[in-house]
């Protein structure tokens, strides 16, 4: 997230661990706009422009960043007879404060000035929030100024199918079970939650000859908060871009990665799925959530994965017996 640091539900309901590697050989074409209802939200400094009325079911969320910042958007369903006034007051005391409010339903993870990312969301009836939890180099979370929405979901839409995976990622406490190598293309993955805490999967990509450990260093370094932290600070603070493009940039100057999308919280029980166009690369998953017991984010406890995207092989072609 990115992301951020916040106390998101997770994913779940996928199939297990991973796909065949003839799968990830030949990754199936992401066919989110032929069986989803898309939906389109646009981030902006600091606000969101999201439809009042969503039909329910399998929703393709299309995140597009208009602004100069990095942004997400987290979806949270609120809890029966809780109002968006009292979720935001709460939220604006304090994230603990609120997340007991609401449940967690995914959204497009962080992504640079410029960028998009791509979800697909499993929503039943309700009202719903969009909160981007993403701090600036002030460390004022962009929520609190004034990016959250609200939208309602009505009864699910017709042609509304589940999606099918060509990669299923589990996530645990706290390690996430994915191949070390993948193949570049556009591709849905699948999140499932096998841990008893919430778990999410944030992507970054890594600068060329960085490894995961040396990224995590620098993550946990720019992730402290500053001297006198603002409320609900998370551990993109610090964070700005360059040209408000990429790369990211630190006091210390430009950062080894760049956040690329995934998926935010989503409940246990609940299944998510990310629309990806993968480049060829070093990648770096990791998860935002605190823990309860220690405070530390999830990453801090190990739970990242560091993996190769490679160009997509052709199909060898046979050659003709003359």
């Amino acid at each position: 997230m990115f992301d951020i640091r916040l106390s998101r539900r997770q994913f779940a309901g996928l199939g297990a661990a991973v796909l065949s590697s003839a799968a990830l050989s030949a990754p199936a074409a992401a066919q989110s706009s032929a069986t989803q209802m898309t939906v389109t939200v646009t981030a902006q400094d600091f606000s969101f422009n999201v439809p009042a009325q969503v039909q329910g079911g399998y929703v393709d969320v299309l995140l597009k960043n208009d602004g100069k910042e990095i942004h997400q958007a987290q979806i949270a369903k609120l809890h029966e007879g809780v109002t968006f006034d009292q979720f935001k007051s709460a939220l604006e005391k304090s994230p603990d404060a609120a997340f007991p409010l609401a449940g967690f339903r995914g959204g497009p993870n962080a992504i640079l000035p410029g960028a998009s990312a791509e979800t697909i969301d499993l929503l039943d009836a309700g009202t719903y929030v969009l909160i981007c939890f993403v701090s600036g180099a002030d460390h004022i979370p962009h929520y609190m100024k004034g990016m959250i929405a609200q939208f309602e979901v009505t009864g699910e839409g017709t042609g509304s199918t589940e999606p099918t995976p060509a990669l299923t990622v589990t996530a645990m406490d706290f390690s996430y079970q994915m191949p070390d190598q993948v193949s570049a293309g556009k591709q849905i993955w699948e999140l499932f939650n096998n841990g008893p805490q919430p778990h999410e999967m944030a992507l970054m990509t890594l600068a060329p000859n960085v490894t995961a450990q040396q990224a995590i260093a620098v993550y946990e370094q720019i992730s402290q908060p500053p001297a006198t932290p603002a409320a609900g600070a998370t551990p993109m603070a610090g964070m700005t871009t360059a040209g408000g493009a990429t790369p990211m940039v630190a006091a210390g100057g430009t950062l080894p990665f760049a956040p690329a999308g995934g998926i935010n919280a989503i409940d246990p029980g609940i299944p998510g799925w990310m629309v990806l166009d993968l480049q060829p690369g070093n990648y770096l998953a990791l998860c935002n959530v605190p823990d309860p017991k220690t405070g530390k984010p999830h990453f801090e406890l190990g739970m990242y994965k560091e993996f190769t995207v490679t160009a997509a092989q052709a199909t060898p072609v046979a050659t003709p017996v003359t």
